[in-house]
């Protein structure tokens, strides 16, 4: 995939007054990428959505499969901090909806809370549930409040995965995407591990079962415009199976400014596919 990264601005700004210094993130400070927020909790959005189908592919093997996906976040260029926005997908059979918002920590770092929402959420035949845990977030973000930019450098995350079964399987995902700017476009790499989680309480215990390589691409297009190919995300392993699993969501991109007179909704939008492929072992 290529592309220009244009016109990068984030509606990011400090939602918790008096808890959090105001920091700037202009050229001569970010070491990392200047980002909408509308952005980065869409990124969170479709993270969730990889761990969700990497831990299916764990627990039930690598089985190909497409799906839709489209994340959403209504929200204008300039809106702070806190913001909110939801990730659909489906392909006829199976369906779920995961709500995401984005809010204020302290020490700069964003919170990126995303869970599912619907009474009965499918993947793969799997019905399931999911929960961002409280690591959750991009790590000493710098935000901007005048100039609705995010700097981002690192996000983490961690979440629960609950298949129905039966047997009811209780799993975790932890991940991490380290992000740089390479000739005007954001690329991202890190690890997703997911475990088992055995016992309770105090005594529960999470088994590392899969670890899968990510790697990201992407390039925002101008404002009130939208670019194919402009989004794409793949996980990988070897964990599973005799051969390598992939897991890969590419997208078009739509970046609005503008609520419309027509009642079309402003704010970032990314749509396209979620895909599975197995490669066996020659």
């Amino acid at each position: 995939m290529k592309g220009q990264l244009l016109g990068l601005s984030v509606a990011g700004a400090i939602a918790l007054a008096g808890m959090m210094p105001v920091s700037y993130a202009d050229d001569d400070v970010c070491d990392g990428v200047l980002v909408q927020s509308r952005f980065a909790l869409s990124n969170c959005m479709i993270e969730s959505a990889v761990a969700i189908a990497a831990s299916v592919a764990t627990q039930n093997g690598c089985e190909a499969g497409e799906w839709h996906i489209k994340a959403v976040v209504p929200e204008l260029i300039y809106s702070t901090i806190p913001i909110q926005g939801y990730v659909v997908v489906s392909n006829g059979e199976d369906y779920y909806l995961l709500n995401g918002q984005s809010s204020a920590m302290l020490k700069n770092s964003v919170n990126c809370q995303v869970a599912t929402n619907a009474d009965v959420n499918t993947f793969a035949g799997e019905v399931f549930t999911y929960s961002s845990g409280s690591n959750n977030y991009y790590v000493n973000a710098i935000i901007d409040k005048d100039q609705s930019l995010l700097c981002i450098t690192e996000s983490l995350s961690a979440g629960n995965v609950t298949l129905a079964g039966p047997p009811i399987v209780q799993l975790e995902e932890l991940n991490s995407l380290g992000f740089q700017q390479e000739d005007s476009t954001i690329t991202a790499a890190g690890m997703l591990s997911i475990l088992g989680r055995s016992g309770k309480g105090g005594k529960a215990q999470s088994l590392p079962l899969s670890a899968w390589s990510l790697a990201e691409e992407v390039t925002i297009p101008p404002l009130n415009t939208s670019m194919d190919e402009a989004f794409e995300l793949k996980a990988t392993t070897s964990d599973i199976g005799s051969g390598a699993c992939e897991i890969e969501v590419e997208g078009a991109v739509e970046n609005l400014e503008f609520w419309t007179i027509e009642g079309t909704s402003g704010g970032l939008t990314i749509t396209g596919t979620l895909s599975i492929e197995a490669e066996a072992d020659d």
